[in-house]
């Protein structure tokens, strides 16, 4: 759905939670030629588009900028749920509103308690995050397709491409969560049902969150300034 909802392909730095991939722009270059005199010939090379392979080395404030993105997925992922469990509210209610900061399915009642979805609401947190799950998607390709290169600490290889696989399951079920959600949007009684994607999306969300500390650590604690490549699964040199 993200790719047929989201036709720009839009390039931004962002983490893989094992790999910061920031994206590798392409620079149009004109090659000067000078004469034997040293005067500029007056024909120029024509511009091409150079596509350089990042190498840099990942950064905590790599990591740092996915930890917002994932705040946002989480606090999208708690408003469909507080949007499918609404309730009327009796003349005794308090007019204090819960500012939840966990979801769970635990409590959830049967969908005649709750009020009718308001499908303009769910569309607009879920355009909210597509953008950002696109994204990240195309970080994952980007690593496995050689654009980017994924630096770390020299030491940790190993650690960060098994985050480097989690990261790349817990994106497609990000994806597929949210496709979920919106194909529940023009279903009749969907407030559970939407519910408990939610609450799949914000545990998705955890684990990516969970991944993304372990790596700000292991870059945090390196012992040595020198770095090696990790390469992700089924990919060589």
């Amino acid at each position: 759905m993200l790719n047929r909802r989201n036709n720009q392909r839009t390039r931004a730095v962002l983490l893989a939670v094992s790999a910061i991939l920031s994206l590798a722009y392409g620079n149009a270059r004109a090659d000067d030629t000078t004469g034997s005199a040293g005067s500029k010939l007056t024909t120029p090379t024509k511009p091409t588009l150079h596509i350089d392979v990042k190498t840099d080395a990942i950064t905590l404030s790599d990591m740092r900028d996915v930890g917002l993105c994932v705040m946002q997925i989480k606090q999208q992922a708690i408003n469909i749920y507080l949007e499918v469990t609404r309730k009327e509210i009796p003349t005794t209610a308090d007019a204090e509103i819960a500012d939840p900061n966990e979801i769970s399915a635990i409590d959830l009642a049967g969908h005649h308690k709750y009020l009718a979805t308001r499908p303009e609401w769910l569309v607009y947190y879920i355009s909210t995050m597509e953008p950002i799950i696109h994204l990240f998607k195309e970080d994952v390709k980007d690593a496995e397709s050689g654009v980017e290169k994924i630096i770390v600490p020299k030491g940790t290889k190993d650690r960060f491409a098994k985050l480097f696989d989690e990261y790349e399951t817990s994106v497609a079920q990000l994806n597929e969560h949210v496709s979920n959600i919106y194909e529940l949007i023009p279903v009749t009684d969907n407030n559970e049902k939407i519910a408990r994607e939610a609450v799949k999306l914000f545990e998705v969300a955890n684990i990516i969150e969970k991944g993304r500390r372990e790596g700000f650590k292991l870059i945090q604690e390196a012992s040595t300034k020198e770095t090696e490549q990790v390469l992700p699964k089924g990919k060589t040199e």
